[in-house]
């Protein structure tokens, strides 16, 4: 897409970028999963092994942290990054409900946690039961699905359209073939990126579930779900939780 980007700054029309842009989406989430497919294939993730401890563990720190601030922007009304701590009073007095709502059902995770509960039990438990609370609840207040949406309840609706659209919306013609072929140092960089945030992840989920997961498998699985989605039209099916 940066690559895309820069036709523009190359005199390119608009249509020609909008057209490498829109074929390039695709093409770049299905070479991502091949390298994926290939690496836990391979069972090349054993190179995470090396990597010293604090490494690891501030990576994940940083992961968990982005999430954590990401949540507060979910709650926004308008959908807006919300600075934290500083943003949380106006958070409150815009969304108080929400907000309460969401630190209610962290709470009760935290407590079945530190009650021993089952790890997959704590995972599942507290979704389930705000999900059914939340919509024996909006009966009674006797309001309306749009009324939700714009009141910061429920995601903003988007318009269904077949998977395949991203193929009959292509046009060949306009697409600036040497544009659509990915850097081969950016390609390995945000490979690596990806592959690393993939693994650390996966030792994370391990270590806080007490789950023994194959993590090559995981790795080629990830593979396959994400040609399936670049098929589909759809981006890599695994991005890093801790991206904006």
């Amino acid at each position: 897409l940066a690559k895309a980007g820069d036709g523009i700054q190359q005199e390119l029309s608009v249509d020609v970028v909008r057209a490498t842009a829109t074929l390039a989406i695709p093409v770049s989430t299905i070479l991502m999963s091949l390298v994926f497919w290939w690496v836990g294939h391979r069972k090349a993730t054993v190179v995470v092994s090396y990597l010293p401890y604090p490494v690891v563990a501030g990576f994940l720190g940083s992961i968990g942290w982005a999430i954590f601030k990401g949540s507060f922007a979910v709650l926004s009304i308008d959908g807006g990054a919300v600075l934290v701590p500083t943003g949380l009073p106006k958070l409150a007095q815009e969304a108080p409900w929400q907000l309460f709502c969401a630190i209610g059902m962290a709470m009760a995770s935290l407590v079945l946690r530190s009650c021993r509960m089952p790890p997959r039990l704590v995972a599942v438990l507290p979704m389930t039961v705000a999900l059914v609370v939340f919509w024996l609840v909006v009966p009674f207040q006797q309001s309306s699905v749009e009324e939700l949406r714009v009141g910061g309840w429920l995601f903003p609706e988007e318009g269904m359209q077949p998977f395949w659209t991203v193929w009959t919306a292509q046009t060949p013609s306009l697409v600036y073939w040497p544009l659509l072929l990915p850097d081969l140092s950016t390609f390995a960089g945000l490979g690596m990126v990806l592959m690393l945030s993939l693994t650390l992840r996966i030792a994370g989920i391990e270590g806080s579930t007490g789950m023994v997961m194959e993590v090559d498998e995981e790795v080629k699985w990830t593979g396959i779900a994400s040609a399936t989605a670049g098929l589909c039209g759809g981006v890599i099916g695994s991005p890093s939780p801790g991206l904006p």
